[in-house]
Protein backbone atom coordinates (compact mmCIF):
# COMPACT_ATOMS: atom_id res chain seq x y z
CA UNK A 1 0.00 0.00 0.00
CA UNK A 2 2.09 2.90 -1.29
CA UNK A 3 1.71 6.49 -2.45
CA UNK A 4 4.41 8.04 -4.61
CA UNK A 5 4.86 10.31 -7.60
CA UNK A 6 5.74 9.83 -11.21
CA UNK A 7 6.37 12.32 -14.01
CA UNK A 8 3.66 12.11 -16.64
CA UNK A 9 3.95 12.61 -20.41
CA UNK A 10 3.59 16.37 -20.01
CA UNK A 11 6.44 16.46 -17.50
CA UNK A 12 4.15 17.09 -14.55
CA UNK A 13 4.46 15.33 -11.20
CA UNK A 14 1.41 13.16 -10.50
CA UNK A 15 0.52 11.19 -7.40
CA UNK A 16 0.17 7.43 -7.79
CA UNK A 17 -1.67 5.03 -5.48
CA UNK A 18 -0.35 1.48 -5.61
CA UNK A 19 -1.96 -1.42 -3.74
CA UNK A 20 -1.43 -5.15 -3.99
CA UNK A 21 -1.53 -8.48 -2.17
CA UNK A 22 0.52 -11.59 -2.62
CA UNK A 23 -1.44 -14.84 -2.97
CA UNK A 24 0.34 -17.88 -1.54
CA UNK A 25 -0.08 -21.60 -1.94
CA UNK A 26 -0.55 -24.17 0.84
CA UNK A 27 3.20 -24.18 1.52
CA UNK A 28 3.27 -20.38 1.86
CA UNK A 29 5.05 -19.80 -1.43
CA UNK A 30 3.97 -16.76 -3.48
CA UNK A 31 2.09 -17.74 -6.62
CA UNK A 32 0.47 -14.48 -7.73
CA UNK A 33 0.38 -10.76 -7.14
CA UNK A 34 -3.04 -9.12 -7.30
CA UNK A 35 -3.33 -5.35 -7.23
CA UNK A 36 -3.62 -2.07 -9.09
CA UNK A 37 -1.71 1.10 -9.90
CA UNK A 38 -3.87 4.23 -10.23
CA UNK A 39 -3.34 7.92 -10.95
CA UNK A 40 -6.98 8.80 -10.15
CA UNK A 41 -7.52 7.39 -6.63
CA UNK A 42 -5.75 10.34 -5.00
CA UNK A 43 -7.24 13.09 -7.16
CA UNK A 44 -9.56 14.34 -4.41
CA UNK A 45 -6.53 14.80 -2.17
CA UNK A 46 -4.20 16.46 -4.69
CA UNK A 47 -4.00 20.15 -5.61
CA UNK A 48 -4.49 20.46 -9.36
CA UNK A 49 -2.16 23.45 -9.74
CA UNK A 50 0.97 22.41 -7.84
CA UNK A 51 0.59 18.63 -7.70
CA UNK A 52 1.02 18.74 -3.93
CA UNK A 53 -1.39 17.10 -1.53
CA UNK A 54 -4.28 19.40 -0.54
CA UNK A 55 -6.05 20.20 2.72
CA UNK A 56 -8.11 17.00 2.58
CA UNK A 57 -4.92 14.95 2.72
CA UNK A 58 -3.42 17.18 5.40
CA UNK A 59 -6.51 16.65 7.55
CA UNK A 60 -6.16 12.89 7.13
CA UNK A 61 -2.49 12.95 8.04
CA UNK A 62 -3.02 15.14 11.12
CA UNK A 63 -5.92 12.98 12.31
CA UNK A 64 -3.63 9.97 12.08
CA UNK A 65 -0.69 11.69 13.77
CA UNK A 66 -2.17 13.77 16.59
CA UNK A 67 -3.62 10.92 18.71
CA UNK A 68 -0.08 9.57 19.17
CA UNK A 69 0.81 12.66 21.19
CA UNK A 70 4.07 12.98 19.30
CA UNK A 71 6.05 16.22 19.13
CA UNK A 72 5.89 18.35 16.05
CA UNK A 73 4.84 21.62 14.47
CA UNK A 74 2.40 22.78 11.83
CA UNK A 75 3.80 25.65 9.76
CA UNK A 76 1.60 27.68 7.43
CA UNK A 77 3.35 29.58 4.65
CA UNK A 78 1.85 32.46 2.69
CA UNK A 79 3.23 34.28 -0.34
CA UNK A 80 3.35 37.97 0.53
CA UNK A 81 1.35 40.35 -1.68
CA UNK A 82 0.30 37.64 -4.16
CA UNK A 83 -2.89 39.57 -4.88
CA UNK A 84 -0.82 42.59 -5.96
CA UNK A 85 1.36 40.34 -8.12
CA UNK A 86 -1.74 38.88 -9.79
CA UNK A 87 -3.15 42.36 -10.38
CA UNK A 88 0.07 43.66 -11.93
CA UNK A 89 1.24 40.64 -13.95
CA UNK A 90 -1.88 38.48 -14.27
CA UNK A 91 -3.07 35.36 -12.48
CA UNK A 92 -1.15 33.08 -14.84
CA UNK A 93 2.08 34.63 -13.59
CA UNK A 94 0.94 34.21 -9.99
CA UNK A 95 0.15 30.53 -10.62
CA UNK A 96 3.67 30.05 -11.99
CA UNK A 97 5.05 31.51 -8.77
CA UNK A 98 3.01 29.06 -6.68
CA UNK A 99 4.13 26.07 -8.79
CA UNK A 100 7.77 27.12 -8.67
CA UNK A 101 7.63 27.78 -4.94
CA UNK A 102 6.13 24.33 -4.31
CA UNK A 103 8.98 22.71 -6.21
CA UNK A 104 11.59 24.78 -4.38
CA UNK A 105 10.22 24.10 -0.89
CA UNK A 106 10.34 20.38 -1.54
CA UNK A 107 14.11 20.64 -1.94
CA UNK A 108 14.43 21.84 1.68
CA UNK A 109 15.97 19.11 3.80
CA UNK A 110 13.40 17.22 5.85
CA UNK A 111 10.33 18.48 4.02
CA UNK A 112 9.72 15.38 1.90
CA UNK A 113 6.05 14.61 1.24
CA UNK A 114 4.82 16.63 4.20
CA UNK A 115 4.09 19.77 2.17
CA UNK A 116 0.51 20.71 1.22
CA UNK A 117 -1.06 23.46 -0.87
CA UNK A 118 -4.22 24.59 0.94
CA UNK A 119 -5.76 27.50 -0.97
CA UNK A 120 -4.80 30.81 -2.52
CA UNK A 121 -1.23 31.67 -1.53
CA UNK A 122 -1.17 29.30 1.46
CA UNK A 123 0.93 26.20 1.94
CA UNK A 124 1.21 23.96 5.00
CA UNK A 125 4.20 22.03 6.27
CA UNK A 126 3.74 19.13 8.69
CA UNK A 127 6.93 18.83 10.77
CA UNK A 128 6.75 15.73 12.99
CA UNK A 129 9.20 14.65 15.70
CA UNK A 130 10.47 18.19 16.27
CA UNK A 131 10.10 19.90 19.64
CA UNK A 132 12.37 22.95 19.45
CA UNK A 133 11.71 26.36 17.97
CA UNK A 134 15.14 26.78 16.40
CA UNK A 135 14.76 23.73 14.15
CA UNK A 136 11.46 25.10 12.84
CA UNK A 137 12.99 28.55 12.39
CA UNK A 138 15.88 27.01 10.43
CA UNK A 139 13.45 25.23 8.09
CA UNK A 140 11.66 28.53 7.49
CA UNK A 141 14.96 30.29 6.77
CA UNK A 142 15.71 27.65 4.14
CA UNK A 143 12.31 28.32 2.59
CA UNK A 144 13.15 32.05 2.53
CA UNK A 145 16.35 31.28 0.66
CA UNK A 146 14.32 29.45 -2.00
CA UNK A 147 12.43 32.63 -2.86
CA UNK A 148 13.77 34.94 -5.58
CA UNK A 149 13.75 38.71 -5.10
CA UNK A 150 10.38 38.86 -6.88
CA UNK A 151 8.43 37.84 -3.75
CA UNK A 152 8.74 36.86 -0.09
CA UNK A 153 7.04 34.33 2.15
CA UNK A 154 5.65 34.75 5.66
CA UNK A 155 5.00 31.91 8.10
CA UNK A 156 3.08 31.04 11.24
CA UNK A 157 3.92 27.98 13.33
CA UNK A 158 2.35 26.19 16.29
CA UNK A 159 3.46 23.08 18.24
CA UNK A 160 1.00 20.21 18.25
CA UNK A 161 0.99 20.17 22.05
CA UNK A 162 -0.89 23.50 22.01
CA UNK A 163 -4.16 21.90 20.91
CA UNK A 164 -6.02 18.62 20.97
CA UNK A 165 -7.32 18.45 17.42
CA UNK A 166 -6.48 19.57 13.89
CA UNK A 167 -9.15 22.32 13.83
CA UNK A 168 -7.51 24.15 16.73
CA UNK A 169 -4.01 23.52 15.37
CA UNK A 170 -4.96 24.99 12.00
CA UNK A 171 -6.71 27.96 13.59
CA UNK A 172 -3.72 28.75 15.81
CA UNK A 173 -1.25 28.46 12.92
CA UNK A 174 -3.44 30.70 10.75
CA UNK A 175 -3.56 33.30 13.53
CA UNK A 176 0.25 33.24 13.75
CA UNK A 177 0.55 33.64 9.97
CA UNK A 178 -1.82 36.62 10.06
CA UNK A 179 0.38 38.21 12.73
CA UNK A 180 3.48 37.64 10.60
CA UNK A 181 1.86 39.39 7.64
CA UNK A 182 0.60 42.28 9.77
CA UNK A 183 4.00 42.60 11.44
CA UNK A 184 5.90 43.46 8.27
CA UNK A 185 5.85 40.21 6.25
CA UNK A 186 8.83 38.03 5.28
CA UNK A 187 9.09 36.63 8.81
CA UNK A 188 7.90 33.77 10.97
CA UNK A 189 5.69 34.19 14.04
CA UNK A 190 5.15 31.42 16.59
CA UNK A 191 1.72 31.08 18.11
CA UNK A 192 1.22 32.85 21.45
CA UNK A 193 -1.71 31.74 23.60
CA UNK A 194 -1.63 35.09 25.41
CA UNK A 195 -1.87 37.13 22.21
CA UNK A 196 -4.55 34.80 20.89
CA UNK A 197 -6.72 35.25 23.98
CA UNK A 198 -6.28 39.01 23.66
CA UNK A 199 -7.38 38.88 20.03
CA UNK A 200 -10.43 36.73 20.84
CA UNK A 201 -11.36 39.10 23.67
CA UNK A 202 -11.24 42.08 21.31
CA UNK A 203 -13.48 40.30 18.78
CA UNK A 204 -15.95 39.31 21.51
CA UNK A 205 -16.10 42.89 22.81
CA UNK A 206 -16.86 44.29 19.36
CA UNK A 207 -19.60 41.68 18.89
CA UNK A 208 -21.09 42.55 22.29
CA UNK A 209 -21.14 46.27 21.52
CA UNK A 210 -22.81 45.67 18.16
CA UNK A 211 -25.46 43.54 19.84
CA UNK A 212 -25.96 46.26 22.47
CA UNK A 213 -26.49 48.91 19.78
CA UNK A 214 -29.10 46.71 18.11
CA UNK A 215 -30.88 46.53 21.51
CA UNK A 216 -31.09 50.24 22.21
CA UNK A 217 -27.56 50.53 23.62
CA UNK A 218 -28.33 48.19 26.53
CA UNK A 219 -25.33 47.98 28.82
CA UNK A 220 -24.19 51.56 28.17
CA UNK A 221 -24.44 54.17 30.92
CA UNK A 222 -23.67 57.87 31.16
CA UNK A 223 -21.56 59.10 34.10
CA UNK A 224 -19.92 62.42 34.93
CA UNK A 225 -16.38 62.86 36.17
CA UNK A 226 -15.72 66.15 38.01
CA UNK A 227 -12.99 68.50 36.84
CA UNK A 228 -11.20 70.02 39.82
CA UNK A 229 -8.94 73.09 39.90
CA UNK A 230 -5.62 71.98 41.44
CA UNK A 231 -4.99 75.45 42.91
CA UNK A 232 -8.04 75.70 45.20
CA UNK A 233 -9.76 72.30 44.75
CA UNK A 234 -12.93 73.88 43.36
CA UNK A 235 -15.06 71.99 40.88
CA UNK A 236 -15.25 73.94 37.63
CA UNK A 237 -16.77 71.41 35.27
CA UNK A 238 -17.27 67.77 34.42
CA UNK A 239 -16.49 65.26 31.69
CA UNK A 240 -19.34 63.17 30.31
CA UNK A 241 -18.25 59.53 29.99
CA UNK A 242 -20.15 56.85 28.16
CA UNK A 243 -19.29 53.52 29.78
CA UNK A 244 -20.03 49.97 28.72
Amino acid sequence: NMEYRWIDREGELVWISCRGSVLRDAEGQPVALLGRVSDTVLQSRVDSLTGLFNKNKMDEDLDAFLPSGGAGYLMLLGVDNLKDINTRFGRTHGDKILKRLAQEIETVKGVGNRLYRLHGDMFALHIPQVDDVETVRHIYQQVQQCCPEEYTVSAGAVPYQKAGNRWEIYQYAEEALDEAKKDGKNRIVFFSAREYRKRVSEIELVDEIRESIRNGCAGFSLVYQPQVDAADCTVFGAEALLRY
